[in-house]
């Protein structure tokens, strides 16, 4: 009974995480850049009968829909690869590629403010911006002059799985990622198209349906528990 009770509490946890996760994936399902997350499950201990745990929550770095948007700071990463950005808390990390000039000319985080690493300040003068598929920045100023104004880079990881996530669309590098490495945009990195964000590549259907075996095995977990402490119940009163 115990062991029964033991198996359906973790159970309980476990179906709670999961469905915390699957929640989580679903209000981001218009977020650009978001990576839905996995849950990885494993036995709470010994015998397998003490049910399962949520043993880590890894990013899904599989590739979102590309969305065209017109907008040439509007930059998608068709392929491997984050954008860098500096923050006061150190380094972060984002597939969203909304970016535009701040109030000082320097290329930013629509959503957030911060920065791209490396720094590009967009002149005043320039009446519009688009990114090659290199990542090279281009500044289209008066008189038909096009001018290259600073390049884009990239990051990859060695397990993008283990990011951490900082709040507001952010990523942080952590012992299970490792350290972010440079990469190309186009050669070693992913090729960047200017004009387009990436989707959220959180599959609605498939979250609604995983949400539905979620609470099942919630009840049945809850079940569990009810009728194991209602044996121990009984078991105690007919030896007291």
């Amino acid at each position: 009974m115990l062991s029964a009770l033991n198996a359906g509490a973790s159970g309980l946890i476990a179906a709670t995480r999961r469905q915390a996760a699957t929640a989580h994936n679903i209000a981001n399902v218009l977020t650009p850049g978001f990576k839905r997350r996995d849950t990885v499950s494993a036995s709470a201990g010994v015998p397998p009968t003490s049910g399962v745990r949520i043993a880590a929550t890894r990013i899904d770095g599989s590739q979102g829909p590309l969305i065209s948007t017109g907008s040439g700071l509007d930059v998608a990463i068709a392929g491997e690869g984050f954008f860098k950005l500096d923050t006061p808390a150190g380094p972060r990390f984002t597939r969203r590629g909304t970016l535009a000039p701040s109030a000082n000319g320097q290329l930013v985080d629509v959503a957030t403010g911060f920065p791209v690493n490396p720094a590009i300040n967009i002149p005043p003068e320039a009446r519009s911006v688009s990114v090659s598929p290199d990542g090279q920045v281009l500044g289209h100023l008066p008189g038909g002059e096009t001018a290259v104004l600073g390049q884009i880079q990239l990051v990859r990881f060695n397990n993008a799985g283990g990011l951490e996530e900082t709040g507001a669309g952010l990523l942080a590098q952590s012992p299970a990622s490792g350290g972010p490495q440079a990469v190309a945009p186009g050669e070693t990195g992913g090729r960047l198209l200017s004009g387009f964000l990436e989707g959220s590549n959180t599959d609605l259907v498939r979250e609604t349906v995983a949400q539905i075996g979620n609470r099942a095995a919630f009840s049945a977990n809850l079940r569990t528990i009810r009728t194991a402490d209602e044996m121990l119940g009984e078991l105690l009163d007919s030896v007291g």
